[in-house]
């Protein structure tokens, strides 16, 4: 039996048991840190004399509390420190003890603090994450090179936040946990985790490259090809969505690496798909010039609906070419 099956099987019962966590604590953390462990390089998590490579860890906490247990196990750190917001320190008051006791178990005498982030936005996030840098720096005499920092978890604009913050900082390294799902309920499946540390290559800029986020769904693609890309390539640039690239490696690593190359970014935002804002958000994060499109502008966030907005009707595409190469030239003069 394959991994994903053995563990889809533990993730069943798990689910048949109402997603109770000593039940996950007892029977699948133990074999999942074990299989992750085997499949992650040693050169990750160890420095040259065989001891944990990172001193300090940095992590914002979601709704997703065991992602916190197996990324923490995997680095073991000596400092831990979890950042949640009010709403998921809540949500966690019960089970939060829990998750550290099981962390001690593998990682010791491992130093666990917390912290709240008061507004749930990425700069709040970053100029946190920054501040924790520091008092591991002053405080502890750590060099950037012994601390890490966590984009896994979170809220979508603590994980972009804390996106940004490792990305002001060359020498500290950024993990996710990468998950395989199940086909039929979309859930992800605990113990198929890969952990993976964040590229930063420094992409060059391409001033003729425009870059898509939208959902990869069948209604979207003649908008996509006669109403974006037409517009695009017509005016001699290049217009990508990722779906379009065969790549190695991970999705959201290609992603990201379109997003810093891009000179100008376009987002569909009819579906209010989170990966959208997500990518959206790491958009703005990297300064870029972003052209919004929506159907529908009600039930936009609040934050976005203030910002500039191509309204399009998908029966008249014609007029959303018009409208959009419009607004690449007025970026381009900016």
């Amino acid at each position: 039996m394959n991994n994903f099956l053995f563990f889809k099987g533990l993730f069943d019962i798990w689910r048949d048991r109402n997603y109770d966590l000593y039940f996950y604590f007892q029977e699948i953390f133990p074999k999942a840190i074990d299989t992750i462990e085997k499949g992650t390089e040693k050169e990750l998590l160890l420095s040259d004399t065989g001891e944990p490579k990172y001193k300090a860890f940095f992590i914002p906490v979601g709704l997703s509390i065991e992602n916190v247990a197996i990324i923490s196990t995997l680095l073991k750190p000596t400092y831990l420190r979890l950042a949640y917001t009010e709403i998921t320190k809540r949500f966690h008051m019960r089970h939060i003890q829990l998750v550290k006791e099981n962390i001690k178990k593998v990682c010791g005498s491992v130093d666990i603090t917390e912290t709240v982030v008061t507004s749930d936005d990425q700069k709040t996030m970053e100029n946190k994450i920054k501040e924790w840098i520091q008092e591991m720096k002053s405080g502890y005499g750590l060099s950037y090179d012994q601390m890490a920092i966590d984009i896994t978890g979170g809220t979508k604009p603590m994980s972009i936040g804390a996106h940004n913050a490792s990305l002001s900082f060359d020498e500290i390294d950024a993990f996710y946990l990468q998950v395989e799902y199940d086909e039929d309920t979309q859930s992800a499946i605990p113990g198929t985790e890969r952990l993976i540390k964040l590229r930063k290559d420094k992409a060059q800029v391409d001033d003729k490259f425009v870059f898509v986020v939208m959902p990869f769904k069948e209604r979207f693609n003649e908008i996509y090809q006669r109403g974006i890309k037409e517009a695009i390539e017509g005016m001699g640039l290049k217009c990508l969505r990722v779906d379009e690239e065969i790549f190695i490696g991970g999705i959201m690593d290609k992603i990201r690496e379109n997003l810093i190359k891009a000179k100008i970014i376009v987002a569909e935002l009819t579906e209010h798909n989170p990966n959208v804002y997500y990518e959206l958000g790491l958009a703005y994060g990297y300064s870029k010039k972003v052209i919004m499109l929506t159907q529908d502008i009600s039930g936009l966030p609040f934050d976005l609906k203030h910002l500039r907005m191509i309204i399009y009707n998908p029966a008249n595409l014609d007029d959303l070419k018009e409208r959009l190469v419009k607004e690449i030239e007025y970026l381009k003069k900016i």
